[in-house]
């Protein structure tokens, strides 16, 4: 299935930027060539990533996170997430909007 992850870095201010870039550089490098990824703002990012189930998209974020908190203290930066079946989510918004329901467009929302 195809998966979102959002992840958001909470670190102070002055760290910002550079855990920011940091953690692009090794999203950059440990991706496949088929999965995408975007910063959002200054503390977000999102994947998009083709993967067999969902359990596979933890393997990927623990894998994210392990090399980021080896680079920084976890006492100083933490990287929250959360994951989405894109498709799942998309079929569930289609069935709203199949029996009439207003669907609300942000289907991301945690």
């Amino acid at each position: 299935g195809s998966y979102f992850v959002l992840f958001e870095i909470r670190c102070p201010k002055a760290k910002m930027d550079k855990v920011m870039r940091y953690f692009l550089g090794v999203i950059a490098e440990t991706l496949r060539i088929n999965d995408v990824y975007t910063q959002i703002n200054q503390s977000q990012v999102g994947l998009m990533l083709k993967l067999q189930n969902e359990q596979d998209a933890f393997i990927v974020i623990e894998r994210l996170m392990g090399k980021l908190y080896k680079k920084f203290n976890a006492d100083s930066v933490k990287l929250n997430y959360h994951v989405t079946n894109i498709l799942k989510e998309a079929q569930e918004n289609i069935r709203v909007i199949k029996s009439g329901k207003e669907v609300e467009l942000n289907s991301f929302k945690s």
